[in-house]
């Protein structure tokens, strides 16, 4: 219902918004180079990485990844191979602390494309495919365990400690951020 089609795109801001870098920029069908350079422009004067896709796909890179990701590791928790505490600290140490650093392609490339080839020929064919949320997500939310917001999703949380942890949470992402750009600006 828009009249200048070649004037619309999509902005996807990761969160939290006001200190996440990257921004994801939706082209549409009519969206006009002029546009997205417009946009990649204002988006850069704010701060922010601007990171653009050709076109709509339902949850665009950052939320595809992500819930590829937490379908698996939820799986693992309906099946008994891990605790919700052990896919956390899988993450954080195991491979997620490298990606402040390099992203998941580039990561690939120093540990060697045959050795993940051959991963890839065992691990993928075990991997969780189904087309619904797994029980431990799904089971919270029918119980009204959504998050920090009602005390209890994953874990319970304590109200009158909430507030500290997020702080220290977004002090500590701070750090992270500044630690990346130390490294190496992404573009």
């Amino acid at each position: 219902k828009v009249r200048r089609k070649e004037r619309v795109a999509i902005l996807h801001w990761s969160t939290p918004a006001y200190m996440a870098p990257l921004v994801e920029i939706v082209r549409g069908e009519r969206t006009s180079a002029g546009t997205i350079r417009r946009i990649n422009g204002w988006m850069g004067s704010l701060g922010k990485l601007p990171l653009n896709l050709n076109r709509d796909v339902d949850g665009m890179i950052i939320n595809r990844v992500q819930h590829a990701m937490m379908r698996e590791a939820l799986s693992l928790v309906d099946r008994g191979i891990a605790s919700l505490e052990d896919i956390d600290i899988a993450v954080r140490y195991g491979f997620g602390f490298r990606y402040v650093v390099t992203g998941p392609v580039r990561q690939r490339d120093l540990n060697g494309l045959v050795i993940n080839h051959r991963a890839a020929t065992q691990i993928y064919p075990t991997l969780n495919n189904s087309r619904r949320p797994p029980r431990a997500l799904a089971d919270r939310v029918r119980k009204g365990h959504v998050g920090v917001t009602v005390g209890r999703g994953f874990y319970a949380w304590d109200t009158r400690e909430l507030d500290r942890y997020v702080k220290r949470y977004q002090r500590t992402l701070e750090q992270v951020l500044r630690l990346m750009r130390a490294f190496d600006h992404p573009r």
